[in-house]
C-alpha cells in the first residue's frame, strides 16, 4: 500500500510518498515547492489571499500526483505559518474547502517531534 504526507511549512510545501508493507516503509518520492507562506505572516501577521491561492494550486498538484499513484490515505499538516497567523482558522477553512481535505495545524512541540 502507498501512503503520503504533505507538510505546509513557512518556506515550502513538501509532499512525500511511501510504500508500506507489514514490516517496512520505503520512501518513494518527494516534492518541494518553495512558496514562502511565512513572508506575509511574519511581516503583516496574516496569510494573504494570493498566498492561499498559490497554496491551493500547489496542494491540488500534489493531490493529482497522489491520484496517479493510487494513494487514498494521506495527511496534510501545517506548521508555523498557519499556527502564528491572526487569520489561522479562516485560512485553514478556506484552503480545506478548496482542496476538499482536512488540514491539521500542529503545535511547535509536535513539529519538533516529527523532525
Amino acid at each position: 500500500m502507498k501512503i503520503a504526507s504533505i507538510d505546509i511549512g513557512t518556506n515550502a510545501i513538501k509532499s512525500k510518498i511511501f510504500k508500506t508493507t507489514p514490516t517496512s516503509i520505503e520512501f518513494i518520492e518527494g516534492i518541494r515547492s518553495p512558496i514562502r507562506l511565512g513572508s506575509n505572516v511574519f511581516k503583516e501577521g496574516y496569510l494573504k489571499k494570493n498566498k492561499l491561492n498559490e497554496l491551493v494550486k500547489t496542494l491540488k498538484k500534489y493531490q493529482n500526483n497522489f491520484n496517479k499513484n493510487h494513494i487514498k490515505m494521506y495527511e496534510i499538516v501545517a506548521t508555523s505559518a498557519f499556527r502564528d497567523t491572526q487569520n489561522s482558522e479562516d485560512a485553514r477553512r478556506y484552503v480545506e474547502n478548496k482542496i476538499e481535505h482536512p488540514i491539521r495545524i500542529i503545535s511547535g512541540l509536535e513539529e519538533a517531534k516529527l523532525i
